[in-house]
């Protein structure tokens, strides 16, 4: 038997159901509305690629529309499109994510499109070639690109080559190589099970019909995969310096971060609300205004906080004339420093709490965000109530909890740092110095 539950939010009204394999939909019908936004993933992503097999939950990605038991690959694009709908698959480090919209009236075979795709691909050889021939083009640009080749890098110096958040979800060319029909079947027999898939939904249909709907499709799909989803820590990985040498490039990309915390964490919100300070608001936060406007040193600079399901990530980028490198890192050093060591301005968190608020209302507003919000909601575990709690869990931080908690995982000799593109390791030295005095 399923279960079902209901929230609602100001004028948005959630609901939950958990149907008996595991399967979570969350739903908010809008009885005006005549299209419909999907958001939905399945917990299959480079996480899940064995040893010796990078870039498996990649290649499988790529071919769940490219023929199943019943379609073959002209066949599922001809249905998509003649019912005017969209349907995408995207493989990332925890899961695929796929996302779709359509008119309501042909809600019912874009869902059995999805379906399809999800539990029966077939993996010809022809469609395998092709999508492996693309994932090995697509390594070679982005290893001659500057700001693909100093993200890559740094993920690898702080989480571990070997791990996979710090693998490159692509895949390695001579392991993807390998891969035969029989990998992908196997894979996707192990790790494509209903309780790893959240479907969430929103726009004009009738929630009892979808429910319904969704359940005949998907009934007859059993949970006989690997053990459940899970990830091992692998503990502090040591903090290093890379130079990636690309001469024939003129500009350089900087990466700067370290280790931080999985969504679930409650660190997450202080953290979350000083990034923006630091590298979000209006140009870029404080990174932007120094490095950027104020000195004129790099075409971009910003700050990010990635947070997954078992793991995250803060780092700082900066775009940068290769002349312009070392009196770069010293600035976004400075700012690091600062936000490190002294409280934010109220008047400061104030801003940053109005446009963190406004930016979630003004995101519910349309379709196809507020769709990939309630996935959210729903893939992180944070409960249906999360909307309703979020302006108190705002309000209640202050600037000490935000200076703690970047004292505590945003230390400034435990960032590693990545420079590609014309610049050799002497580039280096002020990260190594800086690292002394700190």
């Amino acid at each position: 038997m399923s279960e079902e539950k209901t929230k609602k939010f100001g004028g948005l009204e959630m609901k939950r159901e958990l149907f008996e394999n595991g399967i979570a939909l969350l739903s908010n019908a809008v009885g005006e509305s005549e299209t419909v936004a999907i958001s939905g993933s399945i917990k299959a992503g480079t996480i899940c690629d064995q040893s010796g097999a990078s870039g498996t939950a990649e290649l499988v990605s790529r071919l769940l529309m490219r023929g199943t038991r019943a379609l073959s690959a002209g066949q599922i694009s001809q249905k998509i499109e003649e019912a005017g709908a969209t349907l995408s698959f995207e493989n990332r480090d925890e899961s695929v994510n796929f996302s779709s919209r359509c008119y309501y009236g042909v809600l019912d075979d874009v869902l059995e499109i999805i379906g399809e795709c999800l539990m029966k691909p077939s993996f010809p050889d022809n469609e395998i070639t092709l999508a492996r021939n693309e994932i090995l083009s697509e390594i070679k640009a982005e290893e001659d690109d500057t700001r693909s080749t100093a993200y890559r890098r740094l993920m690898e110096l702080v989480f571990g080559r070997e791990t996979p958040y710090g693998r490159d979800p692509l895949g390695r060319p001579e392991e993807l190589k390998r891969l035969r029909s029989e990998d992908l079947a196997r894979f996707h027999r192990e790790n494509y099970v209903p309780d790893r898939l959240v479907i969430a939904m929103t726009g004009g249909y009738d929630f009892d019909l979808v429910r319904t709907k969704i359940d005949k499709i998907f009934s007859g799909w059993k949970n006989a995969g690997s053990d459940k989803f899970s990830y091992r820590e692998t503990g502090d990985v040591p903090p290093s310096s890379s130079a990636v040498e690309m001469k024939h490039k003129t500009q350089v990309d900087l990466a700067i971060g370290t280790k931080a915390v999985s969504r679930s964490s409650p660190d997450y919100y202080p953290l979350n609300l000083g990034n923006l300070v630091l590298g979000r608001l209006g140009l870029y936060g404080r990174l932007g205004k120094n490095v950027r406007e104020d000195r004129g040193l790099a075409y971009y600079s910003f700050s990010t906080l990635q947070s997954r399901l078992f793991s995250g990530f803060f780092a700082a980028f900066a775009g940068v004339n290769p002349s312009n490198v070392s009196k770069a890192i010293e600035g976004i050093f400075e700012e690091l420093t600062k936000i490190t060591s002294e409280p934010i301005p109220q008047k400061e968190l104030e801003t940053a709490k109005k446009n963190s608020l406004g930016s979630l209302s003004i995101s519910l507003d349309t379709s196809v965000e507020r769709v990939a919000i309630l996935h959210d909601i729903e893939y992180n575990g944070l409960g249906l109530d999360y909307l309703e709690r979020y302006p108190a869990i705002l309000d209640r931080i202050s600037s000490e909890e935000i200076l703690g908690c970047f004292q505590k995982y945003v230390k400034l000799d435990r960032m590693s740092m990545v420079a590609a593109g014309p610049v050799d390791d002497r580039a280096l030295v002020p990260l190594r110095a800086t690292k002394m005095v700190h």
